[in-house]
């Protein structure tokens, strides 16, 4: 699943049966509400133009698009199989269709339930933002099991070679600290793998007793656990097939094993308390040899998880905010008018002040001797070749091509043609067409052109539209 290769998921996805409609309806109302689109090729008269259609799957469960209304760009087609729940894109800017598609990423991430992880350019990204972004879009609260694991996340770096090298310091940022609590204790054990020399240079420092184990703080069982096995090795016993049998007893059976055997009894006790990698650390460190070689051999078969890395997930996690308008650069949801029917917007007060006119316009007026079609031909052509706006939505041309002579239909349309007149009584010497490509078309500021995309994306909201402007 390449975004060009520089982001991608990296890792095996794998969405269980019983969640794969549940997930691609949310990737399917992500993708709408983030302003994805399919580009569809339309006429009218004699002018052949292009519309934005809303993403939908077809017959074959593939959903294809190219085109993001904020970004206003047609891209390379891309798509997402609603059967294999696999995303393949062509193209590889960054821009608002990239966002939209790490989103979707994070989404996957999010369902597999196998270690898959969002990376850019072979490195970990940290997704928070994103997933608190899919949180502002579609209202669902992610959670990220493979990266709450630190130590899964940390092994499969180690192991992947399309990741690059990370350290275990690195890892902590990897967790998205919004939506999953942090193991301190796993994150230690990747610190501790990389740390040779910090029980070396300690264990001078250590006065051991066996009494001490249990009133003892964690790094000088580290270093307890260490001696013994300088011990164990000058003695020559066999402690790497112990510490292997180790690995697949419950903390009952430790307990009583450490009660019971002579020879390794403080190993047993000490493993009550320390965890797995700590074991097999400190066993390398003796022996000489590299961590994760014996970490294979040693935990092969699974490993005790019943120590210090257990940690309690049940309490829901405070977290924060982040919106997608302010991921694309934007400073509020002037843009996405007409894109939500179900949470609030956070509109700027020129927007609302815009929407109160639109209404009382349509209220006051009805243009009389319209011709809607010819109408819709120069509006249509003028959004796309003078303005630069978003494409019209595909279904609002449908309505208004079809429905010519309908009420709503002259409303649009008035409310498009003045907005796109605006300014033209200023220039009594020129033809309409000279003013808007010679002048008009200069002068238009940022916020001409998001009223403009603004209200495309309102008309085409039959909803929104009625509860905003009664029509």
């Amino acid at each position: 699943m390449a975004f060009n290769e520089f982001y991608k998921l990296i890792g095996e996805v794998t969405i269980p049966e019983e969640k794969r409609e549940e997930l691609n309806d949310y990737v399917l109302k992500l993708l709408d509400r983030s302003g994805v689109r399919k580009i569809k090729k339309v006429k009218i008269g004699d002018l052949d133009t292009e519309v934005a259609e809303r993403v939908k799957r077809n017959n074959h469960g593939k959903v294809f698009f190219d085109y993001s209304i904020y970004e206003n760009c047609v891209r390379g087609v891309s798509s997402y199989d609603t059967d294999t729940c696999a995303l393949e894109v062509n193209e590889s800017d960054f821009n608002e269709m990239g966002i939209a598609m790490v989103m979707v990423m994070t989404l996957l991430e999010s369902y597999s339930v196998t270690p898959c992880y969002v990376a850019r350019e072979n490195k970990l990204i940290e997704i928070n933002r994103y997933a608190l972004m899919v949180e502002d879009l579609i209202g669902i609260r992610l959670r990220f099991p493979h990266r709450a694991d630190i130590w899964t996340m940390y092994v499969f770096c180690k192991g992947c070679e399309e990741v690059e090298e990370i350290k275990g310091i690195d890892l902590i940022y990897k967790v998205p600290s919004d939506f999953e609590q942090i193991n301190y204790a796993q994150f230690y054990n990747a610190l501790v793998v990389e740390k040779d020399s910090i029980l070396a240079e300690k264990i001078k420092e250590v006065i051991f007793d066996r009494g001490q184990i249990e009133s003892a703080k964690y790094m000088d069982r580290c270093c307890i656990l260490y001696s013994e096995f300088l011990s164990l090795e000058r003695e020559k016993k066999d402690y790497g097939a112990f510490i292997q049998k180790l690995m697949l007893m419950s903390l009952e059976e430790r307990t009583k094993l450490a009660e019971e055997h002579s020879d390794y009894g403080i190993v047993a006790e000490l493993s009550r308390y320390l965890s797995p990698q700590v074991l097999v650390k400190c066993y390398s460190l003796v022996k000489g040899t590299d961590f994760w070689s014996e970490w294979k051999l040693i935990a092969a078969n699974g490993f005790y998880v019943d120590s210090i890395d257990d940690m309690d997930e049940s309490d829901e996690k405070e977290h924060g905010v982040f919106h997608f308008y302010q991921a694309i650069q934007r400073n509020d949801d002037d843009e996405a008018l007409g894109e939500f029917g179900d949470r609030k917007l956070a509109l700027s007060d020129e927007m609302n002040e815009e929407i109160a006119k639109w209404r009382e316009k349509v209220r006051k007026e009805l243009p009389d001797g319209l011709n809607s079609l010819d109408e819709l031909k120069s509006i249509v052509e003028e959004i796309r070749n003078v303005w630069d706006a978003r494409r019209m939505d595909a279904a609002l041309f449908t309505e208004l091509k079809g429905k010519p002579d309908s009420e709503g239909t002259k409303k649009a349309l008035l409310l498009l043609k003045t907005m796109l007149d605006e300014g033209l009584w200023l220039f009594p010497e020129l033809t309409k067409g000279q003013a808007k490509k010679w002048v008009l078309k200069r002068c238009r500021n940022e916020f001409d052109k998001q009223k403009l995309n603004a209200l495309l994306g309102l008309l085409a909201n039959k909803e929104k539209r009625m509860e905003l402007l009664g029509f």
